[in-house]
């Protein structure tokens, strides 16, 4: 028991060197468990226990029909006033942008417009999408912000541009973040899906509101993150 253990350690450390020097590339498909087990001279088991590691640690990423997949190390994103999430990522970030994936104007529910501070039921802009990174999937995100404030939103999302972009066309570009929650969960099956991982994985939920500098509500964010790909820092307020 005491080598296997030592084994699939070993397998482990290997594998993690050639990812940290760059010869198995973000990207890159992992050889099978078949043939790393011939290489290491090792079981199947023991390589498993080894690409489990390395996908724990936020390494490689397993998909069903695809292999094991070399991925970017978790990115580290600062929270606090400022609320552009391009420039709260680390240096090493290469983020390709955002997929839209529904959008629409409606009339707000009761709990909308009490996030919003409405005294009554308005319409809102409604937009879901995904942020990537390398062509992946890093967070689903979904917003609300108030329609009489914004009217352009959609038009200018639809043009292409980010939320941020979209905002200051429209005529908001000073805005910052009020509140965040965080809390963790696991992934439903749904959930799954959009971020490409596996239904009781964990995930980080962001729930934030971005406000004008008169104090008026402009966005109510839900984030949903894939754990092992994302690092949060909460920053002090600073004036």
């Amino acid at each position: 028991m005491k080598v296997l253990v030592m084994l699939w350690h070993e397998i482990y450390t290997d594998l993690f060197q050639e990812l940290h020097d760059g010869i198995i590339v973000v990207g890159q498909k992992l050889p099978t468990e078949a043939v790393l087990s011939k290489r290491f001279s090792a079981n199947r088991h023991t390589v498993r226990r080894a690409l489990s590691q390395l996908r724990s640690d936020g390494l490689v990423h397993t998909k069903r029909g695809r292999g094991t997949i070399a991925v970017a190390p978790p990115l580290t994103y600062r929270i606090g006033r400022k609320t552009r999430f391009s420039t709260n990522l680390d240096s090493t970030a290469s983020i390709a942008g955002i997929s839209i994936l529904h959008m629409l104007t409606r009339l707000s529910s009761k709990s909308e417009a009490r996030i919003l501070n409405f005294g009554k039921s308005e319409a809102i802009h409604y937009v879901e999408g995904l942020r990537l990174r390398d062509g992946r999937p890093l967070l689903h995100f979904t917003s609300i912000f108030p329609a009489r404030r914004v009217e352009d939103l959609l038009i200018h999302l639809n043009d292409g541009l980010s939320i941020t972009q979209a905002l200051a066309a429209s005529g908001i570009d000073d805005y910052e973040r009020k509140q965040t929650r965080i809390t963790a969960r696991i992934a439903s099956e749904k959930m799954a899906g959009h971020l490409e991982i596996y239904a009781g994985d964990p995930v980080l939920v962001v729930k934030s509101l971005n406000t004008l500098p008169d104090g008026t509500i402009i966005e109510s964010g839900h984030s949903t993150m894939a754990g092992d790909r994302i690092a949060l820092v909460v920053d002090g307020d600073r004036n």
